[in-house]
């Protein structure tokens, strides 16, 4: 089967998004261009212009595809052909989603996310209703572990020593249950607590830049601002406070409208947006772990971000995200046994070490004096901006080093809690762990601290370095990965 010929349309107004620019910039350049230098620009913009669009019809005719009950076939290519191959058992997630060009048409994308370094996912560009609905039947079908109908005729089951066909090929309604459904309250919540609202300043002065280059605007003088009356600047505050929020809670609408999670025999399915509806299926079995995200706002009102660890990390921004915004006391309740919660949420026992406070202190301070000292050398009518733009940039550093990693008790599972303002904690099973590296330093001998890095695989494989662990804790990070917990400490060679 080939995709919808609506795919053609589709890439057409896409890519138009990129030649505009294009096409502006060459014509506002079009006098300082002349000599050879000139001839090579304007033959790279006609050729750029002619065969970007040429090449999305012939993609869309090499590109043919088959799904079935046994898996995925996908080929495609113009001069460098492809095929892949792809059993169901092999799908880590399944996602449809359906853009605003996509439902202006009457269509679907469609993607299979293998989790591979190589080949990260399968994408089907534009199918129709009906081929979307097949497809999504035989997904069912295939992460419940349910046979597939082969013709239209439901497979035989023995019986009794016997083998009868069932008597009806409809196949029976999943059981799903609603744990999740944002209301309208989280919206203003989620764009308090992710701070939305603060990009509405930055965004209209944008808009009003580029508005101010093709058409004239009577704007305020922002240093007369200090010369108002008290009652003006309080009213102009409270204004842009209120037209802050309300932005923030828009773009919070359009991203989240009618988000949802239902929970379904075999993990998870999550559906919403308005700009772009969503819908992402995993399965449990393809889940290794789970992280809440804080900020400080978040740890005040005990709310916090909740994502699931999977090998594919999906196409759109967050796209594993379970719950946008959830209180933490209700975690376990909601995500129900199938999946661990993450312990330092609910019993805040671990601490970073001593040895690793000050390890990380002073070498932040260290860092920050000197790129100030550097900084003062350099330019010092500039030091009051650039001091600020420093210690901002420290304190986020020293924000992702303070960190720290345990196993958790009677469970083959591995925690790590990074961060002091913006806090996240990770829990994920051992299996995900690939490698872990354990060193030390000066510091650490005198100290007799090791300093640990854990690889661990969410989407793509990530490392995080833990300082300061003792050698109990050093062998209990070590253990699960070398398979014996009664290794002693490394010698050496």
């Amino acid at each position: 089967m080939r995709n919808s010929p609506a795919a053609i349309v589709i890439q057409l107004l896409q890519s138009a998004t990129g030649l505009v620019p294009v096409v502006l910039l060459w014509s506002a350049t079009g006098r300082q261009r002349d000599g050879w230098v000139g001839v090579l620009v304007d033959l790279a913009f006609w050729t750029y212009v002619v065969l970007r669009p040429a090449s999305i019809p012939l993609g869309w005719l090499a590109t043919r595809w088959q799904v079935d009950e046994r898996g995925i076939r996908f080929r495609h290519g113009v001069l460098d052909r492809e095929e892949i191959d792809v059993r169901w058992d092999e799908v880590v997630s399944f996602d449809v989603s359906q853009p605003y060009l996509h439902r202006l048409f009457g269509c679907s994308a469609i993607r299979f996310g293998l989790g591979t370094s190589q080949k990260q996912a399968v994408r089907l560009d534009a199918v129709t209703s009906a081929t979307r609905d097949r497809i999504v039947a035989l997904a069912q079908q295939a992460q419940l572990g349910a046979p597939a109908p082969v013709d239209g005729v439901a497979p035989a089951v023995p019986v009794a020593g016997a083998v009868v066909a069932p008597p009806s090929p409809t196949p029976t309604p999943t059981p799903t249950e609603e744990i999740y459904r944002i209301r309208p309250r989280d919206h203003v919540l989620i764009s308090l607590t992710y701070g939305s609202f603060v990009l509405f300043v930055p965004a209209v002065l944008s808009v009003l830049d580029q508005v101010g280059d093709w058409v004239p605007l009577p704007l305020p003088d922002l240093a007369a601002v200090r010369h108002w009356s008290p009652a003006t600047q309080l009213g102009t505050g409270l204004a842009v406070l209120v037209a802050s929020v309300a932005y923030g809670w828009l773009t919070t609408w359009l991203r989240y409208r009618g988000f949802r999670v239902l929970a379904t025999p075999s993990g998870y399915l999550t559906s919403g947006g308005l700009l772009s509806r969503e819908t992402r299926t995993v399965t449990t079995a393809t889940v290794t772990g789970l992280k809440v995200t804080q900020n400080p706002l978040m740890r005040a009102l005990g709310y916090g971000r909740v994502s699931l660890l999977t090998r594919d990390a999906g196409d759109q921004p967050m796209a594993n995200l379970l719950f946008p915004l959830v209180r933490l006391r209700t975690l376990p309740a909601a995500l129900g046994p199938a999946l661990p919660v993450p312990a330092e949420v609910l019993h805040p026992t671990l601490r970073v070490s001593g040895p690793a406070r000050v390890s990380v202190a002073a070498g932040a301070l260290l860092l920050w004096a000197g790129l100030l000292a550097l900084a003062h050398r350099v330019q010092p009518e500039w030091l009051p901006a650039t001091g600020t733009a420093l210690t901002v940039l420290v304190a986020l550093l020293a924000n992702a080093a303070w960190v720290v990693a345990d196993t958790v008790p009677d469970r083959p599972v591995c925690y790590v809690r990074r961060g002091l303002l913006r806090v996240s904690h990770v829990e994920f099973a051992t299996r995900a762990v690939h490698v872990v590296e354990s060193s030390r330093g000066p510091f650490g001998r005198l100290t007799g601290t090791w300093s640990v890095v854990l690889h661990y695989h969410d989407g793509r494989v990530r490392r995080v370095r833990a300082l300061g662990c003792s050698p109990v804790r050093q062998q209990r990070l070590s253990a699960p990965v070398l398979g014996s917990p009664a290794l002693g400490p490394p010698v050496r060679a």
